[in-house]
């Protein structure tokens, strides 16, 4: 693990200024797709918005995440590793492709291609790492698990694109884990890059959001959904291959993104023939319509992370041995909301 001399105050005024960089070229990004009527997502029987909206700032986002990060290279004279390389060479993948499916409107089996590329590209990176942890000599036993993992890493980054269907709660949703994580790694006294390289995400987010929730709207489209699944699950990794958080600390603050679309799909394949098509019966969804305000759920969602998930989290910090048991409690109750307002509510 490489260790990093800084100070808060020097992080904060980095943040400031990754922050203000993000407001300024997605206020640019977005007077131009406005300008010339690109990028435009238009509303259907299957949107959550009723009002053509902008798309792809995903795009942004990433290749704002991209330059901030190769700058802290030079300002902290951060040492390059070979993972970093492979690092951003999936940013640029995700990020690239998203964007142009964001354009072109690709079909669900393309874009699934990519999401498999991607984890694949993950277990390429953290090989050496999966090898030795995992406990069987059995070569049988490891191309099982390192198969789960990859429909794991499949499944998680499908996940973050569902949660992309109202305003806000992709990205409040993945800026809290990303806040959390951090709050948690600081707390246990850990000063390394993959705090930096994490917590640098959030004020890009935060310029994101100051879009999302107002009258001058853009989404992240699939540029952003699968930029954020590959840094999130990169993260995840990484954390757990420096021992730095446990895995539980990860699955429960991952709760609620995990919890409401893999239920929703299970109850989906008993319900519909069709349960792998695009819709709207996400218990945040229908709750977004009964409310008719995207905020009020998306500001609930934020208050649970807070209030729920961070400190279940912080718990399993220090008591591990009760981590299944604090992922159970974390699942609970987006299990029960789904099951009242999630597919049996309304499977359209």
């Amino acid at each position: 693990m490489n260790k990093l001399n800084y100070n808060y105050s020097q992080i904060l005024s980095i943040f400031i200024i990754v922050f203000s960089i993000s407001v300024f070229f997605l206020h640019l990004y977005r007077r131009y797709t406005i300008r010339s009527n690109s990028f435009i997502a238009i509303p259907t029987t299957r949107s959550s918005h009723s009002v053509p909206t902008p798309t792809g700032a995903g795009f942004i986002v990433a290749m704002t995440y991209v330059v901030s990060t190769l700058a802290l290279f030079f300002i902290f004279d951060i040492q390059s590793k070979e993972i970093a390389t492979h690092f951003y060479l999936g940013i640029l993948f995700s990020s690239f492709y998203g964007f142009y499916d964001d354009l072109n409107d690709s079909n669900a089996q393309k874009k699934l291609v990519v999401q498999i590329i991607l984890a694949a590209w993950l277990l390429f990176i953290f090989s050496e790492y999966l090898n030795n942890v995992m406990p069987f000599e059995s070569i049988m036993f490891k191309a099982v698990t390192i198969f789960f993992l990859w429909f794991f890493l499949v499944w998680f980054s499908n996940a973050i694109n569902f949660m992309d269907g109202i305003d806000g709660m992709l990205a409040s949703g993945s800026l809290l884990i990303l806040i959390s994580s951090s709050i948690l790694m600081v707390l246990v006294n850990i000063q390394s890059i993959n705090l930096l390289f994490l917590s640098i995400l959030i004020p890009i987010l935060l310029g994101f959001l100051c879009f999302n929730f107002s009258t001058s709207k853009l989404f992240l489209g699939d540029s952003g959904s699968l930029f954020i699944a590959y840094c999130l699950s990169f993260f995840v990794l990484e954390t757990l291959s420096q021992g730095e958080l446990s895995i539980w600390v990860w699955l429960i603050l991952l709760g609620h993104f995990l919890t409401e679309t893999t239920l929703t799909t299970i109850i989906r394949i008993f319900l519909t023939k069709d349960w792998y098509k695009p819709h709207k019966s996400h218990a945040y969804q229908n709750l977004a319509r009964i409310l008719d305000n995207h905020k009020k759920v998306t500001f609930s969602s934020i208050l649970f992370h807070i209030f729920w998930l961070l400190p279940l989290a912080y718990i399993s910090v220090l008591m591990p041995h009760l981590g299944f048991m604090l992922f159970v409690l974390a699942c609970f109750p987006v299990a029960v909301l789904t099951l009242f307002y999630g597919p049996l509510f309304s499977k359209d």
